[in-house]
């Protein structure tokens, strides 16, 4: 979920809702490799990297 989906989230919370957030690409640790093999290998992986993650 980026910055819209979360502000979506927030609204439907506000209206009583209970949205479910869904985040795309590995979990940190992971995710911390991926992009550390960007600046070293300049390899990106298209699920985890600065954009997707939790």
């Amino acid at each position: 979920a980026g910055p819209a989906g979360l502000f979506a989230a927030l609204r439907l919370i506000e209206l009583g809702r209970r949205p479910i957030i869904i985040e795309r690409g590995k979990n940190v640790h992971e995710r911390r490799k991926d992009i550390a093999r960007i600046s070293r290998e300049q390899i990106v992986n298209s699920e985890s990297n600065y954009s997707f993650g939790e």
